[in-house]
C-alpha cells in the first residue's frame, strides 16, 4: 500500500487555497521526510513557479517520485516532457453525462482518444497514469472498458476518481476486486471525495480490499469538501495496519504548516490530531483511563504530540474523584468522597464547563476544612 499525497495540487484546489512558492517547497520536503511515496506536485502548464519547484525538489533528491496531473490532451503531454524524471498522472472523464455535456464526445471516440494519447505519453516518459474522472456515475462495464484499453496502450496505474463523493464502501470491494482479478499487470489507485462524509472510511475498505495507491491531501483539502486527510490515513495505516514506513511523529509539523497557509482551522475534536482529543471528564471513562489508557484510547496521545487530560467535572463519578484526591495527595473516606463529588459536580455545572485541577484543589480545601 503507497500513498499519493495531491496537496500542492488536488489541495490547492479548495477555495481561496494558494500556498505561496517557498511554502509549497516546505510541504514537499516536509512529505518526503514523512515518506510519502509519491507528491503530485501541480497540474502540467506552461507555470514559472511551477518549474522552480519542481527544479528544487529534484536537487533535494525527489526524482522518482514527483508528478503531474495531465488532461488528456497532446499539447499538455509535450508541456509535461521539460519536466525530466517526473511521473505523469494523465486524467479524462469517463461517465455518461461528463462525455455528452462536457467533451462532447461518444464512447467509442474516448476509446480511441485514451488509446492514442496513453501509447503517445508512454514513449515518453518512464511512469504514466490514467485517471478516470467520475468513475462513480459511468457505466461499469465502459469504465474498465477504458482501464483495458491504457493498460495496454503502456499504462501502469489506473487511477478511478469518485468525483462528487458517491462511492460507498460496498462499492468499492465490489470496483477494486474486479479491477485485480482482471488487470493484474496494472496498479489500481483510488482518489475519492467527501461530499457525503464517506471518503476515509471508503479509503480503508479499497486499502483492506487490494487497492495499491491512496490519495490523500494534509487536512483533506480539495474541491467541495475534500479528500482524505494525509494525518488520519497515515495514522490508521500507521497504528490499525502496522506500516512503519511512514513518520508519524512529523504529522503535527505538516499540519500545523498547511493550516497556517492554507486558512483551514480544524476542531480541538477533530480526529487524529485535535488537541482536545484525549481529554476526558465522564465518570467511567475517566476511571478506566487511570486503570490503563488502552481501554479507551485508540493510539497514544503522545505520538502525535498530544497530551491526556482527566478533569473533574459534572459527568465526573466517585472513581474519578478518588483517583484526582490521590494526585492532589488526599485521602477521604467514602462518605467524604460522595459528598465532595456532589459538590464538585454543582460548581462545574454552574460554570458550565470542567474545573482545572487549581479549582479543584481550592474546593477540597474548602472542603476538608468546613468538615473539620
Amino acid at each position: 500500500m503507497r500513498i499519493l499525497d495531491t496537496t500542492l495540487r488536488e489541495g490547492e484546489q479548495r477555495f481561496g487555497v494558494y500556498f505561496p512558492p517557498e511554502i509549497r517547497k516546505q510541504i514537499a520536503l516536509h512529505l518526503r521526510d514523512i515518506g510519502i511515496d509519491e507528491l503530485e506536485i501541480g497540474v502540467t502548464k506552461p507555470d514559472e513557479e511551477l518549474e522552480w519547484l519542481w527544479s528544487n525538489l529534484m536537487n533535494q533528491g525527489l526524482s522518482g517520485r514527483l508528478s503531474l496531473w495531465c488532461r488528456l490532451k497532446k499539447e499538455d503531454i509535450d508541456i509535461a516532457r521539460k519536466f525530466n524524471g517526473i511521473r505523469l498522472n494523465l486524467s479524462t472523464p469517463v461517465s455518461d453525462i461528463q462525455l455528452e455535456r462536457r467533451l462532447r464526445i461518444s464512447k467509442e471516440q474516448l476509446l480511441c482518444r485514451v488509446e492514442e494519447l496513453t501509447t503517445y505519453a508512454a514513449q515518453r516518459f518512464e511512469f504514466v497514469s490514467l485517471g478516470l474522472e467520475d468513475a462513480s456515475r459511468a457505466d461499469e462495464d465502459y469504465l474498465f472498458q477504458v482501464a483495458r484499453t491504457a493498460l495496454d496502450a503502456g499504462a501502469r496505474r489506473i487511477r478511478l476518481s469518485d468525483t462528487l463523493g458517491f462511492w460507498q464502501p460496498l462499492d468499492l470491494i465490489r470496483v477494486v476486486n474486479r479491477f485485480r482479478k482482471g488487470y493484474s499487470h496494472g496498479e489500481i489507485s483510488l482518489h475519492l471525495h467527501n461530499d457525503f462524509g464517506l471518503a476515509m472510511g471508503n479509503a480503508v475498505t479499497a486499502i483492506d480490499a487490494g487497492a495499491q495507491w491512496m490519495d490523500a491531501s494534509v487536512l483533506g483539502l480539495g474541491e467541495r469538501a475534500g479528500i482524505p486527510p494525509l494525518e488520519e490515513l497515515v495514522a490508521f495505516l500507521h497504528f490499525r495496519k502496522g506500516c512503519q514506513q511512514y513518520r508519524i511523529d512529523l504529522i503535527p509539523e505538516i499540519t500545523n504548516l498547511v493550516a497556517r497557509y492554507s486558512g483551514d482551522s480544524w476542531s480541538s475534536f477533530k480526529p487524529v490530531t485535535g488537541k482536545f482529543l484525549f481529554y476526558c471528564e465522564s465518570g467511567l471513562h475517566v476511571e478506566g483511563l487511570y486503570k490503563d489508557p488502552n481501554l479507551y484510547e485508540p493510539f497514544p496521545p503522545e505520538k502525535l504530540g498530544l497530551s491526556r487530560r482527566l478533569a473533574i467535572g459534572g459527568k465526573s463519578g466517585l472513581a474519578s474523584v478518588r483517583a484526582k484526591l490521590q494526585e492532589l495527595g488526599r485521602n477521604m473516606d467514602g462518605s467524604m468522597i460522595r459528598s465532595l463529588t456532589s459538590t464538585l459536580r454543582e460548581h462545574s455545572r454552574s460554570c458550565k464547563r470542567p474545573l482545572t485541577d487549581g479549582e479543584v484543589a481550592e474546593i477540597v480545601q474548602q472542603f476538608v476544612e468546613e468538615e473539620q
